[in-house]
């Protein structure tokens, strides 16, 4: 898997492309990010988090943290608010889908489509 700098309103014209073309892999945010991701907001995409077998801590691959990143989310999360905004409002813009993931991750939930 290649890893690479992206931006939330680059995934989400990828995603609106193909959705089953966008690799599963892992989101890396900057390192100390908090707050809710912008649509402008520097991400690194690239493997999954491995996790030790003996200790449970998650390992981050030494490439990611290099470039200055860390934590992050699964890719199959931005899939799933995709796909469950698409059937819920199929013409969704690129700030309401950030607005849905952002509360995805905050709620652990899908967000309610009159709040969007």
């Amino acid at each position: 898997m290649k890893y690479r700098k992206i931006t939330f309103k680059e995934i989400f014209e990828e995603l609106k492309i193909n959705i089953d073309s966008f690799e599963n892999g892992h989101l890396y945010l900057p390192q100390n990010f908090e707050g809710d991701i912008k649509i402008d907001t520097e991400l690194f995409f690239g493997e999954s988090i491995e996790i030790d077998e003996e200790t449970y801590k998650e390992i981050i691959p030494k490439e990611i943290t290099e470039k200055g990143f860390g934590q992050g989310y699964l890719t199959e999360y931005l899939k799933d608010v995709f796909s469950v905004l698409s059937e819920e409002k199929p013409n969704f813009s690129n700030t309401e889908f950030l607005k849905a993931f952002n509360y995805y991750i905050d709620k652990d939930t899908f967000i309610p489509i009159k709040m969007l």
